[in-house]
Protein backbone atom coordinates (compact mmCIF):
# COMPACT_ATOMS: atom_id res chain seq x y z
CA UNK A 1 0.00 0.00 0.00
CA UNK A 2 2.88 2.38 0.80
CA UNK A 3 4.60 1.72 -2.56
CA UNK A 4 1.31 2.28 -4.40
CA UNK A 5 0.75 5.54 -2.53
CA UNK A 6 4.25 6.73 -3.45
CA UNK A 7 3.69 5.89 -7.10
CA UNK A 8 0.31 7.65 -7.09
CA UNK A 9 1.92 10.69 -5.45
CA UNK A 10 4.49 10.98 -8.24
CA UNK A 11 7.59 9.64 -6.48
CA UNK A 12 10.40 9.03 -8.95
CA UNK A 13 12.61 7.01 -6.62
CA UNK A 14 12.35 5.06 -3.37
CA UNK A 15 15.10 3.64 -1.13
CA UNK A 16 15.23 0.07 0.17
CA UNK A 17 17.67 0.08 3.07
CA UNK A 18 19.51 -3.21 3.16
CA UNK A 19 18.51 -4.26 -0.38
CA UNK A 20 16.92 -7.40 1.02
CA UNK A 21 15.34 -10.15 -1.16
CA UNK A 22 11.83 -9.10 -0.07
CA UNK A 23 12.47 -5.54 -1.25
CA UNK A 24 13.74 -6.76 -4.62
CA UNK A 25 10.66 -8.98 -5.02
CA UNK A 26 8.34 -6.12 -4.08
CA UNK A 27 10.03 -3.82 -6.59
CA UNK A 28 9.69 -6.37 -9.37
CA UNK A 29 6.02 -7.02 -8.54
CA UNK A 30 5.06 -3.34 -8.43
CA UNK A 31 6.96 -1.92 -11.41
CA UNK A 32 10.13 -0.53 -9.81
CA UNK A 33 13.68 -1.43 -10.87
CA UNK A 34 17.19 -0.73 -9.65
CA UNK A 35 18.40 2.80 -10.26
CA UNK A 36 21.30 3.15 -7.83
CA UNK A 37 23.23 1.14 -5.22
CA UNK A 38 24.79 2.84 -2.21
CA UNK A 39 27.31 0.92 -0.12
CA UNK A 40 28.08 1.50 3.54
CA UNK A 41 31.70 0.53 4.14
CA UNK A 42 33.61 0.31 7.38
CA UNK A 43 36.85 -0.73 9.02
CA UNK A 44 38.35 -0.80 12.51
CA UNK A 45 40.79 1.90 13.54
CA UNK A 46 44.21 0.25 13.41
CA UNK A 47 47.53 0.87 15.12
CA UNK A 48 49.24 3.77 13.40
CA UNK A 49 46.05 5.32 12.01
CA UNK A 50 46.48 8.39 14.23
CA UNK A 51 49.59 9.41 12.27
CA UNK A 52 48.79 11.69 9.34
CA UNK A 53 50.41 10.48 6.11
CA UNK A 54 52.78 12.70 4.12
CA UNK A 55 51.26 14.61 1.22
CA UNK A 56 52.92 15.02 -2.16
CA UNK A 57 55.21 18.04 -2.34
CA UNK A 58 53.40 21.33 -2.89
CA UNK A 59 50.29 20.55 -0.82
CA UNK A 60 49.26 21.00 2.81
CA UNK A 61 46.20 20.53 5.00
CA UNK A 62 44.45 22.85 7.41
CA UNK A 63 41.11 23.06 9.20
CA UNK A 64 38.10 24.96 7.89
CA UNK A 65 37.84 28.65 8.78
CA UNK A 66 35.06 31.23 8.31
CA UNK A 67 35.49 32.62 4.80
CA UNK A 68 36.26 29.22 3.25
CA UNK A 69 32.65 28.58 2.30
CA UNK A 70 32.87 29.67 -1.34
CA UNK A 71 36.11 27.77 -1.95
CA UNK A 72 34.69 24.59 -0.48
CA UNK A 73 31.49 24.88 -2.51
CA UNK A 74 33.42 25.44 -5.73
CA UNK A 75 35.67 22.40 -5.26
CA UNK A 76 32.82 20.22 -4.03
CA UNK A 77 30.71 21.22 -7.04
CA UNK A 78 33.46 20.30 -9.49
CA UNK A 79 34.30 17.06 -7.71
CA UNK A 80 30.66 15.89 -7.66
CA UNK A 81 29.39 17.51 -10.85
CA UNK A 82 27.46 14.35 -11.80
CA UNK A 83 26.34 13.31 -8.32
CA UNK A 84 22.55 13.59 -7.79
CA UNK A 85 22.83 15.00 -4.24
CA UNK A 86 26.35 16.07 -3.34
CA UNK A 87 26.79 17.92 -6.61
CA UNK A 88 23.77 20.10 -5.85
CA UNK A 89 24.86 21.45 -2.43
CA UNK A 90 24.10 25.19 -2.16
CA UNK A 91 25.40 27.86 0.19
CA UNK A 92 22.18 27.56 2.19
CA UNK A 93 22.70 23.78 2.45
CA UNK A 94 26.28 24.33 3.60
CA UNK A 95 25.26 26.89 6.19
CA UNK A 96 22.77 24.40 7.65
CA UNK A 97 25.48 21.74 7.87
CA UNK A 98 27.95 24.11 9.51
CA UNK A 99 25.32 24.89 12.16
CA UNK A 100 24.85 21.23 13.16
CA UNK A 101 25.89 20.16 16.65
CA UNK A 102 28.30 17.59 15.22
CA UNK A 103 30.21 20.08 13.06
CA UNK A 104 33.89 20.41 13.99
CA UNK A 105 35.93 22.91 11.92
CA UNK A 106 39.09 20.92 12.63
CA UNK A 107 37.34 17.86 11.23
CA UNK A 108 36.76 19.56 7.87
CA UNK A 109 40.25 19.28 6.39
CA UNK A 110 41.04 21.49 3.42
CA UNK A 111 43.74 20.55 0.93
CA UNK A 112 45.71 23.63 -0.09
CA UNK A 113 47.90 23.97 -3.18
CA UNK A 114 51.00 25.80 -1.99
CA UNK A 115 51.78 27.55 -5.26
CA UNK A 116 48.37 29.15 -5.68
CA UNK A 117 47.00 29.05 -2.13
CA UNK A 118 43.80 27.59 -3.56
CA UNK A 119 41.61 24.92 -1.98
CA UNK A 120 41.83 21.89 -4.27
CA UNK A 121 40.27 19.24 -2.06
CA UNK A 122 38.72 18.47 1.29
CA UNK A 123 37.98 15.65 3.68
CA UNK A 124 34.97 16.33 5.86
CA UNK A 125 34.69 13.99 8.84
CA UNK A 126 31.64 13.54 11.02
CA UNK A 127 31.17 12.17 14.53
CA UNK A 128 27.61 11.13 15.38
CA UNK A 129 27.37 9.75 18.94
CA UNK A 130 24.91 7.12 17.74
CA UNK A 131 27.09 5.80 14.89
CA UNK A 132 28.63 2.35 15.27
CA UNK A 133 31.07 0.36 13.17
CA UNK A 134 33.16 -2.81 13.41
CA UNK A 135 35.92 -2.77 16.01
CA UNK A 136 39.12 -4.87 15.82
CA UNK A 137 37.25 -7.95 17.13
CA UNK A 138 34.19 -7.33 14.95
CA UNK A 139 32.06 -6.05 17.84
CA UNK A 140 30.37 -2.69 17.05
CA UNK A 141 32.06 0.30 18.68
CA UNK A 142 31.64 4.11 18.43
CA UNK A 143 32.56 5.15 14.90
CA UNK A 144 33.43 8.29 13.00
CA UNK A 145 32.37 8.88 9.41
CA UNK A 146 34.23 9.80 6.28
CA UNK A 147 31.43 12.21 5.40
CA UNK A 148 32.64 13.81 2.14
CA UNK A 149 35.98 13.50 0.34
CA UNK A 150 36.26 15.91 -2.59
CA UNK A 151 39.18 16.41 -4.96
CA UNK A 152 39.24 18.98 -7.75
CA UNK A 153 39.38 17.11 -11.10
CA UNK A 154 42.34 19.26 -12.19
CA UNK A 155 44.57 17.64 -9.56
CA UNK A 156 43.53 14.05 -10.24
CA UNK A 157 46.40 11.67 -10.85
CA UNK A 158 48.80 13.44 -8.45
CA UNK A 159 48.66 10.88 -5.67
CA UNK A 160 46.43 12.98 -3.43
CA UNK A 161 43.32 10.83 -2.94
CA UNK A 162 44.95 8.24 -0.69
CA UNK A 163 46.75 10.65 1.66
CA UNK A 164 43.66 12.90 1.83
CA UNK A 165 41.53 9.92 2.83
CA UNK A 166 44.07 8.76 5.41
CA UNK A 167 44.34 12.26 6.89
CA UNK A 168 40.65 12.23 7.79
CA UNK A 169 40.96 8.74 9.27
CA UNK A 170 43.89 10.00 11.35
CA UNK A 171 41.76 12.86 12.68
CA UNK A 172 39.03 10.41 13.73
CA UNK A 173 41.57 8.04 15.30
CA UNK A 174 43.03 10.88 17.37
CA UNK A 175 39.52 11.49 18.73
CA UNK A 176 39.61 8.01 20.23
CA UNK A 177 37.08 6.34 17.92
CA UNK A 178 37.40 2.63 17.32
CA UNK A 179 35.93 2.40 13.82
CA UNK A 180 35.37 4.43 10.66
CA UNK A 181 32.41 4.17 8.28
CA UNK A 182 31.44 5.82 5.01
CA UNK A 183 28.87 5.74 2.19
CA UNK A 184 29.83 5.46 -1.49
CA UNK A 185 27.94 4.84 -4.72
CA UNK A 186 28.56 1.44 -6.27
CA UNK A 187 29.44 3.00 -9.63
CA UNK A 188 32.11 5.31 -8.14
CA UNK A 189 34.92 2.93 -8.97
CA UNK A 190 37.87 5.29 -8.27
CA UNK A 191 36.55 6.04 -4.78
CA UNK A 192 35.82 2.36 -4.10
CA UNK A 193 39.40 1.43 -5.07
CA UNK A 194 40.79 4.15 -2.79
CA UNK A 195 38.70 2.98 0.17
CA UNK A 196 39.43 -0.70 -0.43
CA UNK A 197 43.17 0.01 -0.52
CA UNK A 198 42.99 1.40 3.01
CA UNK A 199 41.02 -1.54 4.38
CA UNK A 200 37.33 -0.67 4.03
CA UNK A 201 34.89 -3.53 3.42
CA UNK A 202 31.16 -3.62 2.72
CA UNK A 203 28.82 -3.48 5.71
CA UNK A 204 25.49 -2.78 4.00
CA UNK A 205 24.04 -2.17 0.53
CA UNK A 206 21.11 0.18 0.00
CA UNK A 207 19.16 0.29 -3.25
CA UNK A 208 17.27 3.13 -4.86
CA UNK A 209 14.46 1.95 -7.12
CA UNK A 210 13.03 3.90 -10.03
CA UNK A 211 9.54 3.63 -11.46
CA UNK A 212 9.49 1.57 -14.66
CA UNK A 213 8.13 3.49 -17.68
CA UNK A 214 4.59 2.36 -18.40
CA UNK A 215 4.16 0.58 -15.07
CA UNK A 216 0.51 0.54 -13.94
Amino acid sequence: ALVSALAYGGARGIWAHGNLPAARALGQATGWSFGRILYKLGRPVAAGDALSPPLPAGYRLRGFRPGDESSWLAVNGRAFARHPEQGAVTRADLDRLLAQDWFDPEGLLLLIEEGTGEVVGSHWTKVDPAERGPGPDGIPVPAGEVYVVALDPRVHGRGLAGPLTQAGIAHLARRGLGSVVLYVDADNEPALRTYQRVGFTELEAHAQYQRDPGAP
